[in-house]
């Protein structure tokens, strides 16, 4: 099998790829806020109750807390972006997709 060549880009192109959001005013709800709002600052939209209903709930546990919100800096880890990379298993239809957020519910799940 064939190496794939890597393609080179600069820390600015890479960057440039990559979208952080402003955090919310400190009073912010996203219980009540509108989905233009959650959208603007990069809060994953508010599920359908009636058509999501397992997801909502797990929404609404991940936001009962009041999380902090903060903008990411973000830079390239010249280390990291070394490493070898994930294989996707197409048999198993394993992905491997780091998103950058994580949020853990009261009751273990995440999102």
């Amino acid at each position: 099998m064939a190496k794939k060549k890597m393609l080179k880009m600069s820390d600015k192109e890479v960057l440039k790829h990559i979208v952080c959001y402003d955090p919310p005013p400190g009073d912010f709800d996203p219980s009540t806020a509108e989905a233009r709002v959650l959208r603007k600052h990069g809060i994953p939209r508010r599920p359908d109750a009636e058509k999501e209903p397992h997801l909502r709930k797990i929404w609404d546990r991940s936001f009962a807390s009041k999380p902090k919100f903060i903008k990411a800096e973000v830079a390239v880890d010249h280390i990291m972006s070394k490493r070898k990379r994930a294989v996707i298993d197409k048999k198993k239809r394993d992905v491997f997709s780091p998103s950058g957020s994580y949020t853990k519910t009261k009751d273990g799940d995440s999102i």
